[in-house]
């Protein structure tokens, strides 16, 4: 049978959760206490102190909502981040050259 590692792996719920200036800081049930750059979320980013203190903690610990933000983030997403680059990025694509393009370069040199 075949099963997911993040059904493997216990994960570490969330204990607490403070603000400093541009960051928030997490304390899980591991010991671990992880920083998290508030940039990373834009309505984190952009929220009012007030709508940033009013968070529920899921009961299980595995995540945390703002109900006035409409944002909920969770502990696999802090352990596991994935990078997505922003739309407006243009991602250059290299094109390759096939064996026989690199053939005919090679005999007209």
């Amino acid at each position: 049978m075949n099963t997911l590692l993040a059904e493997q792996v216990k994960l570490p719920s969330v204990l607490s959760l403070k603000f400093e200036k541009d960051s928030m800081q997490i304390v899980l049930s591991d010991g671990r206490t992880i920083g998290i750059p508030l940039a990373w979320y834009p309505k984190l980013a952009s929220a009012s102190k007030s709508h940033l203190q009013h968070f529920q903690i899921s009961p299980a610990g595995y995540g945390i909502h703002w109900p006035d933000l409409d944002e909920d983030l969770s502990v696999y997403g802090f352990l596991f981040p994935s990078i997505e680059l922003p739309h407006e990025i243009p991602i250059k694509i290299s094109k390759r050259h096939s064996l026989k393009e690199n053939k005919r370069k090679q005999k007209t040199i």
